[in-house]
């Protein structure tokens, strides 16, 4: 069973309904040890104090992060290998946005929903893979509103590539749209980066183990369907907050793809916790291995992805395993 694990956007949603069966968990099972980073580090320890009435014994550990900025991501990566803990075992990159307007940039002019959603998870994975347990699995949230096949009334992705998913600003093919739709395109988007990097970062693992740099490390993303509730659509007018909050729930039941958060929070964390659970280079729907979108297995965009990832958070091999000039050019063929 793992001893240390790391989950991000555990103050609500998904990531609360995770952190609350892993409390659960643990509290027959010792040596379980949880790290949260949190913006709001106040509202981290109300649910840290929450895990501990769940399981007493287990320790849990609030770091302040805040995903909207790369500095932040760098102090938080580098607060949590301080800590006085085993080694880590399991990283579950859970947290994400999503707005109901395009026009959001972070401090450091990068697109918001794609900073947060992608960049930041893409950052703190890279700055403590080369410190994790030996074995370890690290674990995307990703959305099957990445897939235009599964029809989930959100405008499919649109990724010509990672700079002008960064900088949408630049693009001239970016449809014309409503706010709404722009910003649900960006969270589409977003997610399908999730995977793009998932599938990179599995492969980079693979190759840098065989190359005798680094341990056992298995990367999954993770489609947790459509769970109405959550606080995902905080930023939409008055009507749809109302449906999405009151309405939506009392169809879960009977919705193809839709879960409670406590279901899906479920699933997460066995995926984190079983070991009999094959999870590497894989794309879950619950607990159920799937394929993902067609766009998703393009080593091309997974490999510009990753590049232009690496140089907008000033990346060195020193840093990570997984980085530097090492790896470039593999995919040229």
């Amino acid at each position: 069973m793992p001893q240390t694990v790391l989950l991000t956007g555990a103050t609500s949603g998904l990531g609360l309904a995770c952190a609350k069966y892993m409390a659960r968990f643990a509290a027959k099972n010792s040596g379980l040890c949880l790290i949260l980073p949190c913006r709001d580090v106040h509202k981290g320890n109300e649910v840290a104090q929450a895990l501990r009435a769940l399981a007493p014994h287990v320790p849990v550990h609030i770091v302040k992060m805040d995903m909207c900025s790369l500095a932040s991501v760098r102090e938080a990566a580098a607060a949590i290998l301080a800590l006085e803990v085993p080694p880590i075992d399991v990283l579950l990159l859970n947290a994400g946005i999503q707005f109901a307007n395009a026009g959001n940039r972070t401090d450091d002019g990068i697109e918001m929903t794609f900073a947060v959603n992608h960049l930041a998870n893409f950052l703190l994975a890279n700055l403590l893979v080369g410190h994790l347990a030996d074995p370890a699995r690290i674990i995307f949230t990703a959305s099957g509103t990445h897939d235009p096949a599964q029809n989930t009334s959100m405008p499919e992705p649109h990724f010509l590539n990672a700079e002008m998913a960064a900088f949408p600003d630049h693009d001239k093919m970016l449809p014309l749209e409503s706010t709404l739709k722009a910003g649900q395109r960006r969270y589409t988007t977003s997610k399908l980066c999730n995977v793009l990097c998932a599938y990179e970062m599995a492969r980079r693992v693979e190759q840098a183990r065989e190359g005798g740099v680094g341990g056992d490390v298995h990367v999954a993303a993770f489609d947790p369907g459509m769970m109405p509730g959550t606080g995902l659509a905080r930023d939409y007018g008055a009507l749809l907050r109302f449906a999405w909050k009151l309405i939506l729930p009392l169809l879960v039941p009977f919705g193809r793809r839709m879960n409670s958060p406590a279901k899906s929070g479920e699933a997460l964390a066995k995926l984190a916790l079983d070991p009999a659970i094959e999870i590497q280079n894989r794309y879950f729907v619950g607990l159920k291995p799937e394929k993902s979108s067609d766009k998703s297995y393009d080593r091309r965009a997974q490999a510009d992805l990753w590049a232009v990832s690496e140089r907008l958070c000033f990346l060195s091999v020193r840093e990570s395993p997984l980085c530097g000039p090492q790896w470039r050019g593999i995919y040229q063929s």
